[in-house]
Parts: structure tokens; sequence; C-alpha cells
């Protein structure tokens, strides 16, 4: 008899996901999968407490727990392969923010940041040719956009701690002290290359991604007030889809 109940709930989770997979993006479709999958080893697993076979159950039940959640209970190891938000990190990731002046990079894996300029004098060259005193430079240029110029005080405050103490660079900051203005709302793609995901990412890689850049941008943790609200409407867009 509960052969047959398994059965049955296999086919409707077979029959789910054959409708969903014309229009279902493969990370959605992985997602759906890995969650079907969980159900039914979460329906095995009481089968086996119930009929006292503890030793079955309890491991059962751990993959059950890793597919539904994304986590792995201590102890059991997780279920890797399945897209969802939890993990290794994809290797090569990086986030993209860019503004009228300046196209910033961060590598997900080292942390480092770098960009290219976009407009102005030094049109072209990447920041990390550039001296202080030309990224200071560059920085005056960006008066005009105050994204921009939020953005290069991000990337000297990292690569330049320093930068505010000098002269040059306390009136620089003085004169962009102001907050960055909105800019117009954020598009879906833009959205994306902020997090440093593709298209059709499910909710649990965006609120993962979400979640390891704000450990490097929040403001607590001497990141950027600027960047940490962009990774925030980043994921705000994203999760309303």
């Amino acid at each position: 008899m509960p052969y047959v109940f398994f059965g049955l709930v296999a086919l409707i989770v077979l029959l789910l996901l054959a409708r969903g997979f014309v229009s279902a993006s493969p990370a959605v479709l992985a997602d759906v999968i890995r969650r079907g999958f969980g159900v039914i080893l979460g329906l095995i697993a009481v089968v086996f407490l119930v009929t006292g076979r503890w030793v079955f159950a309890l491991p059962v039940g751990a993959l059950a727990f890793s597919l539904l959640t994304g986590r792995s209970l201590p102890g059991f190891p997780g279920f890797p392969g399945f897209g969802g938000g939890w993990g290794p990190k994809s290797p090569g990731q990086t986030s993209t923010v860019r503004t009228v002046f300046v196209e910033m990079n961060l590598d997900h894996d080292t942390g480092l940041m770098n960009g290219r300029v976009l407009a102005g004098s030094f049109e072209g060259q990447l920041l990390s040719d550039l001296t202080e005193h030309e990224l200071l430079k560059l920085l005056e240029e960006c008066a005009a956009d105050a994204q921009s110029a939020a953005l290069l005080e991000a990337y000297l405050d990292k690569q330049h701690p320093e930068w505010r103490g000098t002269g040059e660079g306390e009136r620089e900051s003085r004169s962009n002290e102001r907050a960055a203005p909105a800019g117009g709302p954020m598009s879906v793609d833009e959205a994306y290359a902020v997090l440093g995901l593709r298209p059709g990412a499910s909710d649990d890689q965006i609120r993962s991604a979400h979640k390891a850049l704000m450990k490097r941008f929040h403001p607590d943790q001497g990141g950027s007030d600027y960047l940490a609200s962009k990774v925030n409407e980043a994921k705000d867009i994203l999760l309303k889809q």
C-alpha cells in the first residue's frame, strides 16, 4: 500500500514538472525538481520512522531537509547539485555596477574591485592603471554625476583608504557629500549584473548572492552605503518578479 501512495505522489510531481517545463527557466526547473525530491524523501523518511526503521529514517530525513531548505543537518552531508542557493560558490562570479563615468566590477572569489572609465579625460583606461592623483582628478570630473562619484569613492576607500586624509581628497570628498540620486529604476538586467547572477536565478540564489555581497559592502563592515543600496535594490527587484 505505501508503494502505491508514493507512486501517486511521484506521478503528481512529474505531471507538475511536465506542465511547467516549457516555460520554466533551467534554474527555476532545477529548484522545482530539488523540492519535489525533497518532498518524496520526506514522506519516505516518515514511513521509515513510523515502522521503526530509524537506521534508514535519519539519513533519508537529513537528505530531505537538505533539499527543502538548502542547509545540512549537523553530522549529515548536504545534497548539492540541484541549483539551490547553498554549497560552494561558482568560481569566476563578478558583480557589475555601471554609471555615466565608471563601470565597476567586483570579483566574488577574491573580493577585488576594478573598473573601466567610460567618460572624461581617462576614458577607456582601467582604474587600477590610474594613480591616486589621477583617480582624484577623475572624481572631480564625476561631480556632474553623483552616482559615478559615489562609486569611485567606494573604489578609493578600498584601494587607497588614506585618500580622504589628503588635502586634495578632503576637497573632493566635501564636494561630493550629497547622497547619490536614484537615477531612475534599476532594470532587471542591471539587477542580475549587480548580484553577479544569470537570468532565471532562483530565489535561493538571489538571497544567497545578496547575503554574500552585503558582507563586503555593508557600511558596518567598512563598505559603501552606495554599493550596499544597489545590492539591496537588485535583490528587491529580482524577488518581485
